[in-house]
């Protein structure tokens, strides 16, 4: 069997089998014995029993996981497939290769960042693991590029929220500066209070279909917890009788609006989070109530995705470190 090398780092190998054609690809020159192996290994597979395109086994992927996945994560799986170009969708689920699977990641790149385009690769694999579980699909995706998060000073969190106060954001914000997540904060109502104590039990999401829900639990089972809120916080959702009331997208925009005015550079939402977890170990908050209070199900994601360092409390504890050492 002719090894052909088709581009700078793809060669293929074609053999005819009871009047179909099947092509191997690899990303080097193969010797003979890989090319026997590889070969060998195609025409032993069942890919003859698969009918039908790869977009309607992207349904039947993502049908086959409605019930136990979220409503949230679903629509990104529909969203995903939208994101296929139609000509790979199009495509004879039994006749996809990895070179196929290269071109449309390749094309995808070229406009859309490494984070999207490894999603995208993500879901295709998921669904070719699945249904064509003997093709060894090896392809290059783009470079990770390094997230650089913009944590939100104590001077920034107090400038938000005289900006907003008086407004429908203000609660919002202040219990997102409390660790919760914008579906928590979306989800809870007045009747969620008792006393001072706030109880986390449900989410306000997407569903698949884009439609605004509310779940009957949390993100994760450690997110279902309780917390405390201050006299003057209970006493304003008191007066004003919701939380918030508005669409989730209206909260990150008005969020940035406020940014924007106040000359701060943007942050997210879930920033406030990462502030939450900095500011309560500045103070010397142990690990462990941190952790229950935000609703983290480990320490790990806390501690190395959240535990920044407060830009405006460094430089008081160098100075203390240095009048101890130096003074």
């Amino acid at each position: 069997m002719k090894v052909e090398k088709v581009s700078e780092n793809t060669y293929r190998v074609r053999k005819t089998y009871k009047g179909k054609r099947y092509d191997v690809y690899f990303d080097h020159d193969p010797d003979d014995r890989e090319v026997l192996l590889a070969v060998s290994e195609r025409l032993e597979s069942n890919d003859a029993d698969i009918k039908g395109t790869f977009g309607e086994y992207c349904d039947r992927y993502i049908n086959s996981k409605s019930n136990v996945l979220s409503p949230s994560t679903i629509g990104g799986y529909k969203k995903i497939k939208r994101c296929l170009s139609d000509e790979f969708k199009r495509m004879n689920m039994r006749d996809i290769e990895s070179i196929d699977v290269q071109k449309e990641v390749n094309e995808y790149a070229a406009n859309h960042s490494p984070k999207s385009v490894r999603n995208l690769y993500g879901f295709i694999s998921a669904v070719l693991g699945v249904f064509r579980p003997r093709l060894n699909i090896s392809i290059t995706l783009p470079q990770k590029r390094k997230f650089t998060r913009n944590m939100p000073t104590t001077e920034d969190v107090k400038k938000i929220l005289d900006a907003s106060a008086g407004t429908a954001y203000h609660i919002a914000f202040q219990l997102a500066i409390l660790g919760l997540r914008r579906s928590e904060i979306c989800a809870a109502t007045p009747d969620d209070i008792s006393g001072n104590i706030l109880t986390i039990n449900k989410a306000r999401i997407y569903d698949a279909d884009n439609h605004l829900i509310t779940r009957d639990n949390t993100k994760t089972e450690d997110s279902t917890r309780e917390i405390y809120l201050p006299d003057s916080l209970v006493e304003e959702i008191n007066q004003a009788g919701v939380i918030f009331d508005k669409t989730p997208s209206l909260l990150v925009k008005t969020l940035h609006k406020f940014q924007d005015e106040l000359g701060i550079e943007r942050f997210r939402l879930h920033d406030f989070r990462g502030f939450y977890v900095s500011y309560a170990h500045s103070i010397g908050i142990p690990d462990i109530y941190i952790l229950k209070s935000g609703g983290w199900k480990s320490d790990f994601v806390m501690k190395n995705t959240y535990r920044d360092a407060l830009k405006d409390k460094t430089e008081e504890m160098q100075r203390k470190i240095t009048s101890n050492l130096l003074d």
